[in-house]
């Protein structure tokens, strides 16, 4: 009978205390690291480190955005649309902010002019092909969605414009697109 008591004791300390555990757990889970800026050698070398930097920098944009970390002037967003914009042009880094905490501000004519701002995180990415086209370099890619539960893919075309920002000496993204075609 004791251990019967002892044993439910036991089980019932644990389970109250669970909750705590998995709320610290969560509290201590680790920012995501800032990717590095894009270089004329993120371009020149291999087509997957490429992907895997724009994966990179996609995903944390879209953490970062979604953690309000940092000291945020209200009216401006300055600090996060100054971090965004070690990846994007200053007008593509505003849009994508007014975007996430400032929708009321945020312009679209049409439901193509949202920004999708992790696409590639979700996707498989089947083909590549780098342009260079004067001071910009264009990065096209042909997509697919994960296959929904009757097996069926949506593939995409999708376009980034990169420009050489001289004040950070890296490249930025100036447009990102993305069209379903199939």
């Amino acid at each position: 009978m004791k251990i019967k008591a002892a044993i439910s004791l036991s089980f019932l300390i644990i389970l109250l205390a669970m909750p705590t555990f998995v709320q610290s757990a969560e509290m201590q889970s680790p920012a995501i690291q800032k990717p590095k800026p894009f270089v004329e050698d993120t371009f020149a070398g291999d087509a997957q480190a490429l992907i895997l930097t724009l994966k990179a920098v996609q995903n944390w944009t879209h953490q970062f955005l979604d953690m309000d970390e940092g000291e945020i002037d209200s009216e401006t967003g300055a600090h996060m649309v100054e971090e965004l914009q070690d990846f994007f042009t200053e007008e593509m880094a505003l849009n994508i902010y007014n975007q996430f905490h400032r929708p009321h501000l945020a312009k679209y004519e049409e439901f193509d002019d949202y920004i999708e701002v992790d696409s590639l995180v979700h996707r498989d990415i089947e083909e590549s092909k780098v342009d260079y086209k004067g001071d910009e370099i264009i990065v096209r890619m042909q997509t697919s969605s994960v296959e929904d539960g009757a097996g069926n893919r949506a593939h995409f075309e999708e376009t980034f414009t990169f420009s050489y920002d001289k004040e950070r000496e890296a490249y930025v993204i100036g447009g990102m697109e993305s069209e379903q075609v199939l």
